[in-house]
């Protein structure tokens, strides 16, 4: 089963980037098929934190889990933690970007079934 989730996912962003063509996203991440994989396992941990209230402390815990799976790596150094969360904001309006996740009128974070 999770190889044809995976051949989904595949054709799914190859279809969305056909003609080599992408998505900007500000802050230097760009949608495109190199980094498909990259983006479906960070939704995956946005999943487990489907209907929380999407605030600062969500975000926290949210950016820590990237960090332990390896989905993400802290450059800055001496930033506040509303400031260290700045990606993972980033990622919400990539997938928001892409129709996977929103949050809705109750901040609440939701992602869109597959």
């Amino acid at each position: 089963m999770n190889i044809i989730k995976d051949l989904y996912w595949k054709e799914f962003f190859i279809n969305y980037l056909n003609d080599n063509l992408y998505w900007y996203i500000p802050k230097g991440y760009a949608i495109k098929s190199d980094n498909f994989e990259s983006i479906k396992n960070k939704l995956s941990v946005l999943k487990e934190y489907e209907n929380k209230i999407w605030n600062n402390e969500l975000q926290t815990i949210i950016r820590k889990e990237f960090i332990k799976k390896g989905l993400f790596e802290p450059r800055a150094e001496n930033q506040n933690e509303e400031d260290e969360n700045a990606i993972i904001r980033v990622i919400k309006v990539i997938t928001s970007t892409l129709g996977l996740a929103w949050v809705n009128e109750k901040e609440k974070l939701h992602i869109t079934d597959i």
